[in-house]
């Protein structure tokens, strides 16, 4: 389930509802760290400072889309 053995595989659940990231968490909190941002300016940040196997975006947001 993971790509390294010694750690879980994180995920970066990008939007700017709550309900998305909510529903992440819950799913995949056993197996995987989750990590949430609610806009695209916290999710550069966050993939500046932490290693991202997988992001989950919402590409229709206010300010800066996701794409």
């Amino acid at each position: 389930m993971c790509l390294n053995e010694t750690s879980p595989a994180t995920i970066l659940a990008v939007d700017d509802s709550l309900v998305i990231p909510k529903m992440v968490r819950q799913t995949l909190w056993e197996n995987y760290r989750i990590l949430v941002a609610s806009n695209t300016l916290e999710a550069l940040g966050k993939l500046h400072h932490d290693s991202i196997d997988l992001m989950l975006l919402d590409i229709a947001m206010p300010g800066v889309d996701g794409l």
